[in-house]
Parts: structure tokens; sequence; C-alpha cells
């Protein structure tokens, strides 16, 4: 990303966290409005109605230009105008953002997507022509489109692009001999990677928020890759060059996948109460759900439509359960745990320590005046997202 839309991003954080901590009563009307000063708006922001629907309308025209002049030179099946036009995106994309300022109403998120697109499927054209065959053709052609939209994400600062180069790059380890394996140690080292970088100072929202999504795709790929039903049906083996031609797992390979499939999810869900993590919490959750349609699937417990309505109804009172248990506490607040809202954007019950904390660091030399802001950079958190600005 540039420093301008870096810097911008950054100030549309600070000034939707002020937003948030307005609303739950934390600051008051003036120390927002001085929030809101220092941190001025530099452009204009559509809602995100009207960003989708941007978006819709520029791929409808984008899509319908290319193949009209795709047409008309009757070359629409060689590589270069797949190619030619993925860079006339990249430059309008450059110029929508940059130049003319208009981007940030879905324009340019559609331009840019979709210049990687071209990108890959030029590439991929390209490799076909040289004679290595359709499938050589895939295989590259999922590098190349796992470094075309984590470029462009990195770049123009979309978190979905990245977060799909991320899906790209374990679709093309699935490719490779021993692709589940890849994918769980893979997905270990992307994982570890991308979880301090959720954080860090030195990048922007978009990018700490790229970093979560690249988070989300390598657990998913783990819980996949050691899932028993996705084991036994040799799903990531299917999609390997040529399909799967494996045979049945070992029987201590089907042991470890069963211990993983029910243990896995527990240990999210573990590490996102003792880490007050919501992204963490949500993962285990979800993993919980597959793997208790897992075990549907081993053992006939009751009606797939039943055990599922069984389980939703059980979160749904232990929620409020546990709602009523940490309202009752003194102060509402357990261990670190509270009821209350914590943002406008985050209602009901919450895991976080503390709703807004400023970094000692960030703080000047002399106290402010009751009520006041002193600016300088800080350091939020709340639900188990936590950030500076």
């Amino acid at each position: 990303m540039t420093p301008q839309r870096a810097e911008a991003s950054r100030r549309a954080e600070v000034r939707a966290a002020a937003r948030g901590w307005y609303a739950t009563g934390a600051i008051d009307e003036a120390t927002l409005g001085r929030m809101e000063a220092l941190y001025p708006e530099d452009r204009h922001r559509m809602a995100m109605a009207w960003k989708v629907l941007v978006f819709v309308i520029v791929t409808i025209a984008g899509n319908a230009l290319f193949f009209a002049i795709a047409t008309m030179i009757h070359d629409d099946s060689g590589p270069a105008p797949w190619l030619v036009f993925a860079g006339l995106l990249a430059t309008a994309t450059e110029m929508l953002l940059h130049r003319s300022g208009i981007g940030e109403n879905g324009s340019a998120a559609a331009t840019s997507f979709w210049a990687a697109t071209y990108a890959t499927v030029g590439v991929g054209l390209a490799l076909d022509q040289g004679g290595g065959g359709w499938e050589s053709a895939l295989t590259a052609s999922l590098l190349a489109g796992t470094v075309a939209f984590v470029a462009a994400g990195w770049r123009w600062g979309y978190s979905a692009e990245v977060a799909i180069g991320a899906i790209a790059f374990f679709v093309f380890l699935a490719r490779l001999p021993g692709g589940r394996w890849w994918w769980v140690v893979a997905g270990l080292a992307v994982a570890a990677a991308a979880w301090p970088a959720r954080t860090r100072r030195a990048f922007p929202p978009p990018m700490r928020g790229a970093a979560s999504a690249v988070f989300v795709v390598a657990v998913a790929a783990i819980y996949a890759a050691v899932n028993r039903y996705s084991v036994d049906q040799r799903a990531i083996e299917a999609m390997a060059r040529g399909g799967t031609t494996a045979s049945a797992p070992e029987p201590i390979v089907a042991l470890l996948s069963t211990l993983a499939t029910a243990f896995l999810p527990l240990a999210l869900i573990v590490w996102g109460i003792r880490r007050r993590q919501t992204l963490v919490l949500d993962l285990g959750i979800v993993s919980a759900a597959l793997s208790l349609v897992t075990l549907r699937y081993y053992v006939h417990i009751a009606p797939l439509w039943a055990l599922l309505t069984g389980a939703g109804a059980l979160l749904v009172l232990g929620a409020l359960r546990v709602g009523r248990w940490l309202r009752e506490a003194p102060e509402g607040e357990r261990s670190g745990f509270t009821a209350r809202p914590l943002s406008e954007r985050r209602p009901g019950l919450e895991t976080a320590a503390v709703a807004a904390v400023f970094s000692p660091e960030a703080r000047p030399a002399q106290a402010p005046e009751p009520g006041g802001f002193a600016p300088g950079g800080g350091r939020y958190g709340g639900g188990g997202a936590t950030g500076d600005f």
C-alpha cells in the first residue's frame, strides 16, 4: 500500500474505534470531536451496499469490454489479450486509488480483482500453449494466482484478495505429491507467520485484516487435512494431478485423524478462551460443528437435522447463560470477560479485559485535562481484536 492510503486507513480505524467508545460511554462527545479532528477523513467513503453495487457494475462493464475487444480481434483463446487487459486493469486501479481518489467506492476493488484474475488465466493459457499439458498448466496457474492475488492485495490493500491468494496456494500444494502432508506443514507455518502480523504496528489496518484472513485459511487447511472424513474420502488427494489413485489410509493414520478431528476444535476453543481471542474461538466452534457432523457420518446418533438443531439450541442457551453469569458478576466482569458491549460494531457478549487501553509509551509527559484527549498514538482492544494507532 502507498503511504497515503495506509495513513488514511489508520485514520479511519481510529475514528471507527472512537465512535464505538462513544457509543458505549467510554468517552464523551467533546473527546470524540477532538479525536475526529485530530484524525480527519481525507477521502469520501461509501456504505458497503453501494460499494458492492459499484463492484458488480464495474465487473459487468469490464468483462463485457474485454470479450467485445477479444471477439473483434479474433484472438480470445490466446494469452496475449488476457495479459494485456490485466495490465490495463492494474493501471486503472492505480489511477482510481492514487490519482483520482474515487477508487474507495468499490471500483478499484473490482479492477484489482479482475487484474489478478486475468493475469492468472493469461499465464495458464501461455503455459498450456507451451505443450506441457493442461494438468501442468493448471498447477502453474494456481501458483501464478497465488502470486497475483497476494501482490494485488498487498499493493492495493484488499485483504480478501490476499485470502484468495492463500486459498490458491493450498490448492496448488494439493496438486503436489503428498499434498495432505503439505497442507499440515504449510498450514502450521503460514498460521505461525500470520498470527503475530495481525497486531503488528508497522502494518496498516487492511494488512492486519489480511493477516487474520490468511490465518483463518491456514487453520481451515490444517483441519481439512486431519479431518477423518477427508482422510477416508481422499478429498485432498482428489485435487492432485490426474485425480487420486491413493489407497485407503493406514490404520495408524485413521486413528490419528480421528483424534485430531476430536481434539483440534477443543484446542482452538481453549486457546480462544484463554487468550481472549474471538477469532480463534469462532474457528474452534465452527470446527467443532464440523467434527460433530463427521461423527454423525460414522455413528448414527440421530438424524442430521435433529443433531444440528440440538447443537445450535445448546449453543444459544449456553451463550445466554454465560451472558447472565457475567452480568451478575461484580462490576460485570469475571477474569477479564464481560457481557457489556465494548463497541457499537460488536454489541452483546464480548471477551476482553478492557474496552480501551492507551499504551504507556503513547501517553504525554503531562496529564491531559479531565475528559480530554492526548494525541500521539495508542492501543485499543476488544472482543479479541487488538491493534495500535
